[in-house]
């Protein structure tokens, strides 16, 4: 496209005026553009080269029983082990199995004056304490992968979904208080029935949060610890009944 913008048009451009000169000072220029050009189309060529030949191969690897006889082909061969057939390979164990479902709030277990205690030491505004003290239940969803926690509340417009990675990564969501900035979560399992999550945020009122989720038959108990940088700490419990899994 290019070569043809500021090549092929401006000399048939010049060519049709009888400017010579011009069309001399363009010759150059065309020269390069028609190098460039067939520099890059050669450079597809060897990309879309390699990119056969890696679909080849893995055909061929994948699918034995399809390759012609009469043809000299050479594939990579791959021994299945005992140890593969117990445990394949890629394959992650699913951890904290046992938290997985949804849960509804119990407020006659749960600390709700302890939760409102730490909602005034962040500052928290009339109505993000109400839908805090309206929260309804929690979803947990678990996979080889992440851990899926949607926490929902009688407020419509209150709801928080966070994914954590297993392998330890460390994700931003959206604060917990709505306020500005991120929030940087982990979580850490601790068995098949409890789980450690950590959130950490900055400014303002800087300070993290460690919450344990562990079930206990059908309820799950989480009792939370925020630790302010001003050194203030608070503790509060939320019960949550399990409705299915």
């Amino acid at each position: 496209a290019l070569w043809i913008i500021f090549g092929v048009i401006p000399a048939a451009y010049f060519r049709m005026r009888g400017q010579t000169e011009r069309l001399g000072a363009l010759l150059p220029l065309n020269m390069a553009f028609t190098l460039l050009c067939a520099c890059w189309w050669c450079m597809r060529a060897f990309s879309y080269m390699r990119i056969h030949i890696r679909r080849r191969d893995y055909n061929l690897a994948a699918y034995p029983n399809n390759i012609n006889p009469s043809m000299d082909y050479h594939y990579p061969t791959f021994e299945r082990t005992s140890r593969d057939i117990q445990h394949p390979r890629n394959h992650k164990p699913v951890v904290a199995q046992q938290l997985k479902g949804r849960y509804v709030k119990s407020k006659e277990e749960s600390d709700q004056d302890a939760i409102m205690v730490a909602c005034e030491a962040i500052n928290l505004n009339w109505m993000m304490k109400r839908a805090i003290g309206l929260i309804r239940g929690m979803d947990i969803d678990i996979s080889s992968s992440e851990l899926k926690i949607s926490l929902f509340s009688f407020v419509p417009w209150f709801k928080i979904r966070e994914n954590y990675s297993w392998d330890g990564t460390e994700r931003s969501y959206t604060r917990r208080d709505f306020r500005g900035g991120k929030s940087i979560g982990t979580v850490q399992a601790r068995g098949p029935s409890e789980v450690e999550v950590t959130l950490t945020w900055g400014h303002p009122y800087e300070g993290s949060e460690k919450c344990v989720l562990k079930l206990q038959e059908n309820k799950l108990i989480s009792d939370t610890t925020m630790v302010l940088r001003n050194g203030q700490v608070y503790t509060y419990r939320q019960v949550f009944i399990r409705t299915s899994t």
